[in-house]
């Protein structure tokens, strides 16, 4: 079976479904830059999410299934991903339609994920119109950075590179790894894009070398180490660096106070951090 033949099985079956209002493709298919590693990605409008969120026998109708897998999306919204024989892969949102009488521009905008329709969907099915392609809009720039999302942001990275600091001079490395993944560089993902406002930095470090700072590109290498406690020494050391001159250069632009804590914490890392071996210490 191919994506285009597993297309059209959803979308005849959508036509049968009275619940079912309208169905886009979004993503890489959507916006025409299919690679071999692209998946199928929809969004389902249904008056009725309950019924399809509840088990998986309607995506059992489409081909023969491997695995199903249900969680939610940043918004609360039930996902389904399934992989077909052959290794296909599609992943369904389904979305809530408080009126069905509410025409397809109506329902796009209620959409809570406006920066995936921003990006161009093809309509593939429309209960009241034709399928169409919908093109991608200009970019806009985000809001404003503002001074309490700064320091909501900073002194969250703060607190959480000290106790990460703290993990590996425990050797406790598991954790420490976790934290540098799940917090630092999170964080510090953010004020790169914060750092490149006025940019399109999609998503979650998506496309990153082509619109982050090429002195942040030059950085990346160091800031995944390998399991020990010298190399993650040196990725705290260096995010810590290059978060830094980041926020330096992005209070300068936008006209916002540097954090005084940053110096306090930077010293009390170092000396966390102080009898780890870094590279080439013996």
């Amino acid at each position: 079976m191919s994506y285009e033949l597993l297309e059209k099985h959803i979308v005849e079956w959508a036509k049968t479904q009275p619940a079912i209002r309208a169905l886009i493709s979004v993503g890489s298919r959507a916006r025409g830059e299919i690679d071999q590693w692209s998946d199928l990605d929809l969004v389902i409008f249904t008056t009725d999410r309950e019924r399809y969120a509840k088990d998986d026998d309607w995506l059992r109708g489409f081909g023969t299934v491997w695995l199903t897998y249900l969680e939610n999306a940043g918004a609360g919204d039930p996902e389904w991903f399934a992989f077909y024989d052959g290794g296909l892969k599609l992943d369904a949102l389904l979305f809530s339609v408080p009126d069905a009488a509410l025409d397809t521009a109506a329902l796009l905008a209620s959409f809570p994920y406006s920066s995936v329709i921003a990006r161009g969907v093809d309509v593939l099915y429309d209960r009241e119109g034709a399928p169409r392609r919908i093109p991608a809009q200009p970019f806009t720039a985000p809001a404003p950075l503002t001074q309490p999302a700064f320091d909501h942001l900073i002194n969250g990275f703060l607190l959480d590179a000290v106790n990460t600091a703290k993990f590996v001079a425990r050797n406790d490395l598991w954790r420490a790894q976790r934290s540098l993944a799940q917090q630092l560089r999170s964080a510090l993902l953010t004020l790169i894009a914060w750092h490149a406002y006025g940019r399109d930095t999609w998503y979650a470090g998506r496309f990153i070398d082509q619109w982050a700072d090429q002195r942040v590109l030059a950085s990346l290498p160091s800031l995944f180490p390998q399991y020990d406690q010298k190399s993650m020494k040196r990725a705290i050391l260096t995010i810590l660096d290059l978060f830094r001159w980041l926020v330096e250069e992005t209070t300068t632009r936008v006209g916002i106070e540097f954090p005084t804590a940053y110096e306090h914490i930077a010293a009390l890392i170092q000396s966390i951090l102080a009898n780890v071996a870094s590279i080439g210490d013996q």
